[in-house]
């Protein structure tokens, strides 16, 4: 490699009368030997002693061909090699600057409200004339304010009733069979929540809960969880009102939505009567 060696910047300004091989530069340098933190160099040709305070520097033509190394040759080395997983960082960032509209699913709320009158008159013994108001609300809301938070599902009850306080009606039997729950989704939280009357999601054969679940991954596609609750529903082959269920599950699920998806959960769980215990139960 070759170097130039040039006047002082200082003594430049203030003595403009020093002949040079060519403006600025009053050696030329070879180098013959380098180390870690020095070099040995020949004096090729110089139009002076060199004197402390000389500046050093690469010629401009050894300048523009490192540039141009630098800037046309395929198989330029670096120091380090970095590996994206997905994605390349360049094109996001350009992503990025571009506005977006938010996704569909961020804050959308979509259901139905209604309301319904109805009157019941038996004859015989005994005769009783009932009427009832009733409300029903279906709820499709996803990502609640722009959180992870979802609430989904139905509910039908009544708001007002009088007349007789007789044997329950088909009716009083289908306001106890609605699902209405809040969950919390978070693709970038391991952690997974769920309240309400709703059932467990990884395995939905199970009967309605009314209560929680909480779930959260611990292993590549392995996620653990619990669940608990009572047992509302009255068309479930087990039903009794003061049936209570627990239990904790584990579920392995990967895969592609475009190819084949897969599902996997085996857990144990225990029913109680009140305070006293039915029986365990497992389920896959």
């Amino acid at each position: 490699m070759k170097l130039v060696i040039k006047q002082s910047t200082k003594k430049a300004a203030t003595d403009n009368s020093e002949k040079g091989i060519e403006p600025g530069v009053v050696a030329e340098l070879k180098v013959v030997s380098v180390a870690a933190s020095s070099a040995v160099c020949d004096i090729v040709s110089t139009a002076r002693p060199i004197v402390e305070g000389d500046e050093v520097t690469l010629p401009q033509s050894e300048v523009q061909k490192m540039v141009d190394k630098q800037t046309l040759s395929n198989t330029r080395q670096y120091p380090a090699v970095v590996s994206f997983s997905e994605g390349d960082p360049l094109d996001e960032d350009v992503r990025l600057k571009v506005p977006r509209p938010p996704l569909p699913e961020v804050n959308q709320v979509r259901g139905r409200i209604g309301f319904d009158y109805s009157t019941i008159r038996t004859v015989g013994s005994p005769s009783a004339t009932s009427s009832e108001i009733g409300m029903v609300v279906r709820a499709d809301m996803t990502r609640i304010y722009g959180t992870h938070w979802n609430l989904t599902g139905y509910w039908r009850g009544r708001l007002q009733s009088s007349g007789s306080t007789g044997q329950a009606t088909l009716q009083d039997l289908i306001n106890r069979t609605y699902t209405l729950g809040l969950n919390y989704v978070n693709p970038q939280s391991r952690w997974t929540f769920g309240v309400g009357r709703l059932y467990l999601p990884w395995a939905t054969s199970l009967q309605v809960i009314d209560g929680g679940y909480a779930g959260a991954k611990v292993k590549g596609p392995m996620t653990l969880g619990v669940f608990g609750g009572s047992s509302p529903d009255p068309t479930a082959w087990n039903y009794d009102p003061s049936r209570r269920i627990g239990g904790g599950f584990v579920n392995f699920q990967g895969g592609s939505f475009e190819n084949l998806w897969y599902s996997s959960t085996t857990g144990l769980g225990e029913s109680f009567r009140g305070t006293t215990v039915d029986r365990p139960f497992a389920f896959y």
